[in-house]
C-alpha cells in the first residue's frame, strides 16, 4: 500500500547536505555529500553515512553537485532510517516542513526539471 504524500521522482543525483543551526551564528552541525534516490514535494530520500534518528527535525541546504540548477534551504523531519551494516552508509527519509511559498514554488520547478532528465 503506498503511503506516500506525493509521486516520487526516482533520481540518482548527487547532492551536498548542510546541516544548518537552529540559531543563527552558532557552528554548522554537518555536512556530507550523498545520494538522492527520490524526491517530491514533500520531501526526499537519500543515502549517505550521516547518523540521524528518526523524529530528528534537520535544518538542511540540500545543492545540486552536478549543476548550479537548484539548491535550497529547508526544514525536514527525518520519518524513517534504513540502517546498513556499521560503517556503511544508511537510507533516510525526509519529511518538508515550514517551506515558503516562493522556495515550494521554486523546489517544484526544479522537480519538473528532473523528471524532464528521467
Amino acid at each position: 500500500m503506498e503511503r506516500r504524500k506525493d509521486p516520487r521522482v526516482e533520481t540518482c543525483d548527487r547532492v551536498c547536505i548542510t546541516v544548518l543551526p537552529e540559531k543563527p551564528g552558532n557552528p554548522v552541525t554537518d555536512t556530507f555529500y550523498c545520494g538522492t534516490d527520490d524526491l517530491s514535494e514533500s520531501g526526499l530520500r537519500f543515502s549517505g553515512k550521516a547518523a540521524f534518528k528518526k523524529g530528528q527535525t534537520l535544518k538542511m541546504l540540500i545543492v545540486h553537485c552536478a549543476s548550479s540548477y537548484w539548491g535550497f534551504e529547508m526544514k525536514g523531519r527525518v520519518v524513517w532510517v534504513r540502517k546498513k551494516r556499521p560503517g556503511s552508509t544508511s537510507t533516510f527519509g525526509i519529511e518538508f516542513a515550514e517551506i515558503g511559498a516562493a522556495t515550494r514554488i521554486a523546489w517544484h520547478e526544479a522537480l519538473e526539471r528532473t523528471r524532464g532528465r528521467s
